[in-house]
């Protein structure tokens, strides 16, 4: 494993989670496992990650395989609350910001406001990468989920 592999492996098992009364949700990694699936079925081809029905999908069931009976919690909280991890960036169209991520804007606002989301670029070229994929789809169910 390279350097930078394992820089990236140990920042995405280092996302905070929302925490309500003790208890963390799983949302961020949910939101990751999903983009990583989409990438690795072709859905997602470049870093410019946008909020589309493919992702919404994956997304959906990804959180309903792991808590098939809890709700799940609205895209758009990890789609924006990642904005606050360092590996994540999100792009505003015509210079529209949200000050915090104390609040989670609608998904209306997060649709309407976002151009798309980008990954680091180093991110984004080691999941090119089938094996990287697997490793950090185990890594981050291993560490998060199960």
């Amino acid at each position: 494993m390279s350097l930078v592999s394992t820089y990236y492996k140990n920042i995405l098992l280092g996302i905070q989670r929302g925490n309500h009364c003790g208890v963390f949700s799983n949302a961020k990694p949910y939101f990751l496992l999903a983009v990583i699936s989409c990438i690795d079925e072709n859905t997602i081809t470049e870093n410019n990650i946008i909020l589309n029905e493919a992702l919404i999908k994956k997304y959906n069931a990804i959180y309903k395989h792991y808590e098939p009976d809890n709700d799940v919690t609205p895209i758009g909280k990890p789609y924006f609350h990642l904005g606050a991890e360092p590996f994540y960036t999100i792009c505003y169209k015509d210079g529209k910001t949200v000050q915090g991520y104390k609040r989670t804007p609608s998904l209306k606002f997060l649709k309407e406001s976002i151009v798309n989301v980008k990954l680091d670029d180093d991110l984004w070229e080691l999941l090119q990468d089938a094996d990287i994929r697997h490793e950090f789809s185990d890594v981050i169910i291993k560490h998060f989920i199960e």
